[in-house]
Order: structure tokens, then sequence, then C-alpha cells
């Protein structure tokens, strides 16, 4: 198979014959030319058989709107990521930081906050709740992946 860095369809685990998509790092070929299975999880930046950065969700948040709930199905009770940013109408993006603990996270700029982000889950259903700062009055847009056990 050379050099290929991408393959969809059959290739060995080392274990049996399975079918999926694989994406290699740069200059990794995604078959091991030794072994001709899979190269290393490490080597990998797309293994379908992972669903873990799968985006369940993606938008914009009103920062005149008030608190914005997002409903996604999430992976066996696994919190998802949540990734924000500040938006100017302008197109600006403003580079944000976070920090938190537990399911509640507070997102800096110099020197006030830009939004909140809470999640809620029971099974497989996450309620995800962003919260524009009402001073601030920035957009907000977001992506919500599933995160990994």
């Amino acid at each position: 198979m050379g050099d290929k860095r991408i393959l969809l369809g059959k290739a060995n685990d080392g274990s049996s014959d399975i079918y999926g998509m694989w994406v290699s790092k740069a200059n990794v070929p995604v078959i091991d030319p030794t072994s001709g299975e899979l190269c290393n999880v490490e080597d990998m930046l797309f293994d379908s058989r992972h669903d873990y950065g799968q985006t369940l969700a993606r938008g914009l948040v009103d920062g005149t709107g008030g608190a914005d709930t997002i409903d996604v199905e999430v992976r066996n009770n696994v919190e998802p990521f949540v990734i924000c940013k500040s938006y100017d109408s302008s197109g600006t993006v403003i580079s944000t930081k976070g920090s938190g603990e537990g399911t509640s996270w507070s997102w800096y700029i110099n020197s006030g906050n830009q939004f909140d982000i809470s999640t809620s889950i029971s099974g497989n259903d996450c309620t995800v709740t962003i919260t524009p700062d009402s001073d601030i009055q920035k957009d907000i847009a977001y992506i919500i992946v599933q995160g990994d056990t």
C-alpha cells in the first residue's frame, strides 16, 4: 500500500479484518509496511472505530438574547466538550480561555466574563446551556463534540 495516509474500506487491526475509515498523520502510512496492520492509534488523525471528537452541535448564541440551551445525545453518559469563542459582528473572533470546576465553566477575556457554560446529563441526553455576559453582549460561536471516557 506504500505511504498512503487515507484508507476507506477493509483493514487489519492486528486481530481481524475490519471495515472503516482511517487517516494517519503526515509522513506516517495508515498501514504499517512491516506488519500490514493499521498504524498505531497515536499516529491516527481520524479512526472510525472511535466517536470522540464527533460534532454533536454547532451554532451561534445571540449575545443580547440571554441563555440558550442546546440538547444533544451523548454516548454512555459521557460529558461532551464545549468549545466557544466570542464573535464580534464585525467578523473579529475574540480569543478566550476557560476555567471551571465540575460542570460549570467561566470564560474570560481581559478583565470580564464573556459567557458561562453548564451541562446537565441524564442517560444519553445532555443539555448544554450557554449564557453570554449581559454587559458585554457579544455573540458566542460554539461547537459541541463527543467527549471521551
